[in-house]
């Protein structure tokens, strides 16, 4: 399991989207800036969260689907019937 927000949900989209990576095995940025890539690829990302559309965290959802990692993202808890960014992706 990888976090990319606080325990208490808040967070910025360069943190959610070096999640991404690391999750999706690609090169990521860690703590201090340091270069970090986990030992496996994880073939599904799950995403409880969403937003409006991020060019970053959209750079990384790309990567990841490319590096063939299947993205999950829930569509948005607010009532509206367009999905929140990531899951208005084309490919989430």
């Amino acid at each position: 399991m990888v976090r990319g927000l606080g325990i208490d949900g808040s967070g910025y989209d360069f943190d959610i989207a070096q999640a991404v990576l690391y999750a999706a095995g690609l090169p990521a940025e860690g703590a201090g800036g340091n270069p970090v890539v986990a030992p496996d690829r994880a073939p599904i990302i799950n995403m409880s969260l969403g937003g409006p559309s991020d060019n970053t965290l959209g750079a990384a959802v790309a990567a990841a689907i490319s590096a063939g990692s299947v993205v999950i993202a829930s569509a948005g808890t607010n009532a509206s019937p367009a999905a929140n960014f990531p899951a208005s992706s084309p490919d989430v």
